[in-house]
C-alpha cells in the first residue's frame, strides 16, 4: 500500500506548528510574572467585551517575590 502523496507535508507542517508552540513557551518564560498575569487579565478583559459583557470581573491576584 502507498503513502498518501500529502502525508509528509502534513508531518512537516506538524514540525512547524510544534515548533511555534515550543517558541512560544519560551517567549512567556522569559517575561516575569506581572507581566504573564497582566496578559491573562488583558484577555479575559476582551474575551468579556466580545462576549456581550457589561462589567468585568475583576481577577484578583497577588504577587509574592520571595524574601
Amino acid at each position: 500500500m502507498k503513502n498518501h502523496p500529502h502525508t509528509k507535508r502534513l508531518k512537516v507542517i506538524n514540525q512547524k506548528r510544534y515548533n511555534e508552540l515550543y517558541d512560544d513557551i519560551l517567549f512567556w518564560q522569559k517575561r516575569s510574572p506581572e507581566e504573564r498575569l497582566n496578559t491573562v487579565e488583558f484577555l479575559r478583559e476582551q474575551i468579556y467585551l466580545i462576549s456581550g459583557h457589561k462589567s468585568i470581573p475583576r481577577f484578583i491576584y497577588e504577587i509574592k517575590i520571595g524574601r
